[in-house]
């Protein structure tokens, strides 16, 4: 009963956990144990009839527990800082105090009956919490690498870079600022603020790595290689290789990339080292907050929540030798979130150590809402969105950087070291406007442009650098720059720029200068290419919209070009398209039919991969859409409502692709108007599909696995990955000397609870009918497909049919709820024995 809280929120955190249950479980055991012995020895120590009075409170807190552990969970939203509506819970929380008194009620009236089956009572308890666990999922969800604290406030006595990023701060807001407090821009002695910024992108996720890197994506090549290429030659892998001391920190991790070599913070999560500490620590204070949560009855969760402080704070116990104590805190004091934490222990654990030279890269989150910051960087309470909270919260940002310019100072290295200050981008989604009604801006063009401010406003970031040495007071800028010109900057300020880096170095750039802002609606982390992503040019003064216009450089074609086939993007342009209603962000819904001409022919099987808005219509659960190549079915695609499906696959055959250079591809909707919304189609080869015969490839993070899978799959997870609604796909290309018939080996674990003990599935190969199959635990499911079955093809299109999926939150309100049926942990495809059926 102890661990089954922990265990719960377990799941229910686990895309914000480091590591996996296997290796919280000792820790998690540790307490149970001191738990148990602690109740056993009180136990002991009392008299008969007190000990019986005892056991009986026991099981009731016990009872209590599990209500509140399986019933009573309540929805509170995102703990993350911001105060829970708690008037909407409060019918809930009366609901469970009376529960408590029926239950005390019932305990004392029954007290002897009770006392007299306890260890029965006791038992029931704990199975019928077991029970709600998955017999066979384990859900594992540990990183290979993540980002440590170890050693981020050390730095040298000689050398220091340090890039400072406060996320959104937005450059008029930045010089309103200025204009407004002086003495707080006196701080920063030896800057210079460059006003006239752009950022190459108004999200975080691709503008971090064009900091560091200077280079901007552009859809010329997949999103992951772009990033795996650039941070290989970024400013932190030039620098650890010239022997600097490397390391970076980010409130939002997913920004960076966590390469091993390239900076010295990087550790692997199943590593025992002293490096991996503060993950590990993170990860058991998240789950004792998150279970006390769920233990405290609602009328106590407000104590419990503490304004987003909770009770453990993980963040602190600062790394390696330095720790402050509670009560040394100030700024957290009073909000305990990720940048007020990060200055208190900035300013308490800073050091000079032993290393010849340094680079720190902290990535804040500035002023990113919630708006909970005044202008000293005090706790005012979460403000309501508006450029007022918007520029109290900055500048509160820009009094937390001076504090940790302050610090610097204090240990004799500020003067020497280089640093900049910036942001990714501005408050484009804020609706805080530009104030170009400053003193000393440079005129407006008179072009007109019908560029949205939106656009602007999340193109104009933040930039100050100060070089090694610099004095005097804060100098301002109108130079043309960008966000990608830091790493250059940075180098040829260390004498390091006799090998170039993409970008130029702000203090020798011409005013007649064009820049480039790429700008996207955000659509996830993970994704290949951006689509649609528009291109500006920017030329003169940033903060004008009339200095931007739209560049001549089509992105989407960019991606369409440098894509291994045949791309169609049907939310990338505004315009009128046959069959097709208006483009929105989510698609273009089917009028009728609609044809494409892919204008090549392939000598080879090719995969039609049709990307989608998830599908949900009140009018029809079901839709479906037939696809052909001219006149020749192909097959029909189908579309349920509500599984949250968001691409679904056919395969075309030779003689079908053979024919695309004269043939349209024709996609017919069943309905006059199709509710399905469209946005991407794509023809690709199966060259990516390969599986040798007789290797067993893995599925989940990073796994070879993966490439097999189609359509119908969750997001993997370390050693597995789930499927996802109705439906699920898999493709595997054979080489072509494969002879006779072959068995294709799928080692499965089905998501069977006791109230659900059988995943049924039917198995489609190249559209022969294998099954159903009743799947009771783990095993490998294994068929036989005849050759002819695969002979044309070269092929194996498998569609694995789940006849009765579940929601895991049908069985325990906290669990996903995606509608699963399977894990996938590994496929082979294998010679056919003569005994096999």
């Amino acid at each position: 009963m102890v661990i089954a809280p922990f265990w719960h929120v377990f799941w229910a955190n686990a895309g914000n956990l480091h590591r996996s249950i296997e290796s919280l479980l000792p820790s998690l055991g540790l307490i149970a144990l001191a738990v148990a012995g602690g109740v056993l020895l009180l136990l002991r120590m009392l008299p008969g009839p007190r000990r019986s009075t005892a056991q009986l409170c026991l099981l009731y807190l016990c009872a209590c527990a599990w209500l509140m552990t399986n019933f009573f969970i309540g929805d509170y939203g995102f703990l993350e800082g911001t105060e829970p509506d708690w008037a909407a819970q409060r019918t809930r929380g009366v609901i469970e105090l009376a529960s408590f008194g029926l239950l005390a009620g019932l305990c004392y009236l029954a007290r002897r009956r009770i006392q007299a089956h306890m260890t029965f009572l006791a038992g029931v308890l704990i199975v019928s919490s077991v029970a709600f666990f998955p017999a066979q999922v384990r859900d594992l969800v540990a990183k290979p690498y993540a980002f440590s604290k170890a050693g981020i406030f050390e730095f040298s006595a000689s050398e220091n870079v340090l890039v400072l990023v406060l996320d959104t701060l937005q450059a008029d807001v930045v010089n309103e600022i200025f204009e407004g407090n002086p003495r707080l821009a006196e701080t920063f002695s030896g800057f210079t603020f460059f006003r006239n910024s752009v950022s190459a992108f108004p999200k975080t996720y691709t503008s971090v790595p064009s900091i560091l890197t200077g280079r901007a994506f552009d859809n010329s090549q997949p999103l992951p290689a772009f990033l795996a290429e650039s941070y290989a030659v970024s400013l932190p892998a030039r620098l650890h290789r010239l022997g600097y001391d490397v390391r970076l920190w980010s409130f939002t991790p997913q920004a960076l990339l966590p390469l091993p070599g390239l900076a010295d913070n990087i550790v692997s999560t199943a590593d025992e080292l002293s490096g991996a500490e503060s993950i590990r620590r993170h990860d058991r204070d998240l789950l004792l907050n998150m279970a006390l949560f769920r233990l405290a009855p609602h009328v106590l969760k407000p104590r419990v929540y503490n304004e987003g402080r909770f009770v453990f704070r993980h963040a602190a116990a600062p790394p390696d030798k330095c720790r402050l104590p509670r009560a040394a805190r100030q700024r957290a004091a009073e909000l305990a979130y990720f940048d007020t934490l990060f200055v208190d222990e900035f300013m308490a654990c800073a050091a000079v150590g032993g290393h010849d030279a340094t680079f720190r890269f902290f990535h804040l989150m500035g002023g990113h809402p919630p708006f909970r910051l005044g202008r000293e960087f005090q706790f005012v309470g979460v403000q309501p969105i508006s450029r007022e909270a918007f520029r109290d919260q900055s500048e509160g940002m820009l009094y937390a950087a001076g504090l940790l310019l302050e610090r610097l100072n204090s240990l004799g290295i500020l003067d020497a070291a280089t640093i900049a200050i910036v942001s990714d981008h501005g408050g484009s989604d804020l609706n805080a406007g530009i104030n170009r009604a400053q003193p000393g801006l440079p005129a407006a063009p008179g072009a007109a442009s019908v560029v949205p401010e939106r656009i602007v406003r999340g193109g104009i970031p933040l930039v100050m650098i100060k070089p090694g040495g610099a004095r005097g007071p804060l100098q301002r800028s109108d130079a043309p720059v960008t966000l990608t010109d830091i790493p250059a900057t940075l180098l040829e300020l260390l004498g390091q720029g006799r090998t170039p880096m993409p970008g130029a170095n702000m203090f020798a750039i011409g005013d007649d200068r064009v820049r480039l802002h790429r700008h996207y609606r955000y659509g996830g982390w993970d994704v290949d290419y951006i689509v649609p992503m528009t291109e500006y040019a920017v030329t003169g003064f940033s903060w004008y919209p009339s200095s931007w216009q739209p560049s001549t450089r089509d992105l989407v074609q960019a991606a369409v070009d440098h894509f291994d086939g045949f791309l169609v993007s049907l939310v990338a342009d505004e315009g009128e398209l046959d069959g097709w209603s208006r483009q929105t962000y989510r698609g273009r819904m089917l009028r009728g039919q609609a044809e494409f001409y892919p204008g090549r022919a392939w000598q080879e099987p090719m995969l039609l991969t049709v990307m989608h808005y998830p599908f949900a219509s009140d009018e029809s659960t079901e839709e479906f859409i037939a696809v052909s190549v001219g006149e020749e079915r192909v097959g029909r695609l189908r579309f349920v409502s509500g599984q949250n499906q968001r691409r679904k696959t056919l395969l075309l055959g030779p003689s079908q692709a053979r024919r695309l250079d004269r043939q349209p591809l024709r996609l017919v909707s069943e309905r006059d108007v199709s509710a399905v919304e469209i946005q991407e189609l794509r023809l690709t080869t199966l060259a990516e599909h390969l599986l040798p015969l007789g290797v067993r490839r893995a599925f989940g993070q990073q796994a070879p696995g993966q490439r097999y899978l189609t359509h119908g799959w969750l997001p993997p997870k370390q050693d597995f990955v789930a499927s996802l609604g109705h439906t699920s796909g898999l493709l595997v290309a054979l080489d072509g000397s494969v002879e006779g018939d072959v068995v294709l080996e799928l080692d499965l674990r089905p998501y069977v609870y006791p109230a659900h003990p059988t995943q049924p599935i039917r198995m489609w190969v190249n559209g022969a009918v294998h099954g159903p199959f009743e799947l009771r635990e783990r095993q490998t499911l294994a068929v036989r497909v005849a050759h002819e079955d695969f002979a044309g093809l070269r092929a194996l299109d498998v569609t694995l049919e789940h006849l009765d999926p579940v929601r895991p939150r049908s069985i325990n309100p906290n669990w996903d709820g995606h509608l699963r049926a399977l894990a996938l942990e590994g496929i082979r495809v294998r010679r056919a024995e003569p005994d096999d059926g």
